[in-house]
């Protein structure tokens, strides 16, 4: 065997480690980043209410005026989304038109011309829509992900069929 062919079937050996690699992919990195910046965000809001004692989920909210420190809670997850904003900049109108949504309704509950589940149910709309605009950039970064993962493939077949490895 050739030097030259000595070469071409390291290659193609190397080749199938990186396709064994691909077939079990870690996380891309932008869902990597996404996952954390979530995970943030949720540790910020839970944050917010150790701070300011405060339980938007708690049932026994007055419906049509705030509860004491609420405002103060509500100005901290604004902060906190604010902060996940720069870390997905993609999203950055949904969650400013979020903050900007939930400030008016706040508002509307201050002078008793909305109540509290009416907001609820307002606010769960749009999270929902940013819930589904996070899940197609989750599969954006998987379809990246699998066309990178072909694109390994059609090398290794390339390699292999060149030097006449036989296929694993």
């Amino acid at each position: 065997m050739t030097r030259a062919q000595k070469i071409w079937r390291a290659a193609a050996v190397l080749s199938a480690a990186a396709l064994v690699a691909c077939q079990n992919p870690a996380p891309t990195p932008a869902q990597t980043q996404l996952i954390a910046a979530r995970d943030r965000l949720t540790a910020a809001i839970r944050h917010c209410t150790l701070i300011y004692h405060f339980d938007p989920d708690a049932p026994d909210l007055p419906q049509r005026q705030l509860a004491p420190n609420e405002l103060a809670w509500r100005q901290c997850a604004y902060r906190a989304a604010r902060d996940y904003e720069r870390a997905n900049p993609a999203l950055a109108p949904l969650y400013q038109s979020l903050i900007d949504e939930d400030i008016a309704m706040t508002n509307a509950i201050m002078r008793g011309q909305m109540t509290r589940s009416e907001r609820r149910t307002k606010i769960t709309r749009t999270l929902s829509q940013i819930r589904t605009a996070e899940e197609n950039q989750i599969a954006m970064a998987q379809a990246d992900q699998a066309q990178k993962q072909e694109q390994m493939r059609d090398i290794y077949n390339t390699i292999r069929a060149f030097t006449g490895v036989p296929s694993y």
